[in-house]
């Protein structure tokens, strides 16, 4: 008996280290839901700019406002690549992003979010900026959905 229990100590105890090395668990549906739409936000922060897009129902509908000039466009994306870009969040498990510790505010920060909306309870945002740090993993997972994204939009920029 008093051996039975250092060996299931052992075993509580790697399968846990097992655990926290994978990483946190993906809460993002791996089957693709119906209601899926994508958000993308930059915001300028004090000077009048910004640019985003949001791609829902097979649309993808652009704005950007840059230097007093406004540019609107939309288009329609096909399954597939809604399908690509899906991958993307969870290939990166988009949903698990965590900014690092704010070392203080910067007041005239811009800063940049991504949003997907999974069905009706699934809803994840990450924000990317000066008040909204990020760095090693996360920044990369975060560039790499942003960098999917941004190849869409430019496939399907009219100009």
């Amino acid at each position: 008996m008093c051996l039975l229990v250092p060996k299931v100590g052992l075993l509580v105890m790697a399968t846990l280290l097992a655990v926290s090395a994978c990483g946190a668990q993906s809460q993002i549906p791996k089957q693709m839901p119906d209601q899926l739409s994508f958000d993308y936000h930059q915001g300028g922060a004090m000077s009048r700019s910004y640019r985003k897009y949001r791609i829902e129902n097979g649309v993808l509908e652009f704005e950007q406002l840059e230097a007093g000039s406004k540019r609107t466009w939309s288009s329609p994306v096909s399954r597939n690549d809604i399908g690509l870009v899906y991958r993307a969040f969870i290939q990166n498990r988009f949903d698990t992003i965590k900014n690092d510790e704010r070392k203080g505010i910067v007041h005239d920060a811009g800063s940049e979010s991504i949003a997907i909306s999974a069905g009706p309870e699934n809803f994840f945002r990450a924000t990317y900026g000066h008040n909204a740090p990020l760095s090693g993993e996360n920044l990369k997972r975060f560039l790499a959905v942003k960098k999917v994204l941004e190849g869409l939009v430019a496939r399907h920029d009219k100009k």
